[in-house]
């Protein structure tokens, strides 16, 4: 099986934000890639208020947005708030929010959640004329806790529908 040049590449740029996250809290680490199909996003910080972006260069017409989201953070509750590309709400939404969190604990402890998250370029774009075809496609994440100590991961890929 011929292997592509973009896959090693990617593989390469995956294991890079894995070694970033991998260095310790002791101060902030941050580390991102924008590229033409791939962002890539990771922060590892004692207290960071976000909110955690990543950027592909150029939104392209039959394509889709797929988002992956992993933070990581001391408390009794974590939530995703919302994802937003461009401002616009990525997919799935519940009405005007698209909120994910862990159960309420009764401890403070360390949580993890994860959440893959997608949007139509096409839709978005009918839905807000010019602000999606060729121009930068800005993915924000927004999170909260009750605690502090935190990680965060962005993976968004442009893929062809």
């Amino acid at each position: 099986m011929k292997r592509s040049r973009f896959s090693s590449w990617t593989i390469g740029a995956l294991c890079s934000v894995c070694v970033t996250l991998n260095a310790g809290p002791a101060h902030a680490i941050t580390s991102s890639f924008s590229g033409k199909t791939l962002a890539l996003y990771s922060e590892m910080a004692l207290l960071s208020p976000g909110p955690y972006t990543a950027t592909i260069l150029k939104g392209k017409k039959k394509n889709v947005l797929v988002i992956d989201v992993t933070i990581s953070r001391a408390g009794t509750q974590l939530c995703i708030n919302s994802v937003t590309v461009n401002g616009l709400l990525a997919n799935p939404t519940t009405g005007a929010v698209n909120v994910v969190c862990t159960g309420v604990t009764t401890e403070f402890m360390s949580q993890t959640i994860s959440a893959t998250y997608w949007l139509d370029i096409d839709q978005a774009e009918t839905a807000s004329p010019g602000g999606f075809y060729n121009v930068p496609l800005n993915v924000a994440v927004a999170a909260s806790s009750d605690g502090g100590g935190q990680s965060a991961s962005i993976v968004v890929r442009m893929e062809k529908k």
